[in-house]
């Protein structure tokens, strides 16, 4: 299971975009409230953020430290949301429409993989390091 879930781990990377909201827009870049953070946070950028090394590295990070939960709890897909950081911190983890009490432990797990990756390269806007809300869809 665990080299099934590493194959998706490369799709993981490539799908991680920004949150498509409505928000505020300062000229290309738009903005809203997270309230995770509680910040103000980029919804699109000029330039967006991007895991040192790229798909590789990620999928290698993610292979190293995700250990699935037990057969009977498999999940075939997640939706985690964070935020980039403008020093390129992921903070602002969560499931996607789950309340922390309501999420599995295949959730859990994906959570504090997340939560233990290194610093990523800040988005940009207008050449600008800012927090960037990025969508990480999972599916496998």
């Amino acid at each position: 299971m665990k080299q099934f879930f590493l194959i998706i781990a490369i799709l993981l990377f490539y799908n991680c975009r920004a949150t498509a909201q409505a928000g505020k827009s300062t000229d290309s870049c738009a903005t809203l409230n997270d309230s995770i953070t509680q910040r103000i946070v980029y919804t699109h950028v000029d330039k967006m953020p991007e895991y040192v090394g790229g798909a590789d590295k990620i999928r290698n990070y993610i292979q190293k430290n995700y250990n699935p939960p037990q057969a009977d709890d498999f999940q075939a897909s997640f939706h985690a949301e964070f935020v980039i950081d403008e020093n390129g911190t992921l903070i602002g983890e969560r499931i996607r429409n789950k309340k922390m009490e309501d999420i599995t432990q295949a959730e859990k797990e994906l959570l504090r993989v997340l939560k233990s990756m290194p610093k990523w390269v800040a988005g940009e806007c207008k050449g600008k390091p800012v927090p960037v809300k990025m969508n990480f869809p999972l599916y496998f």
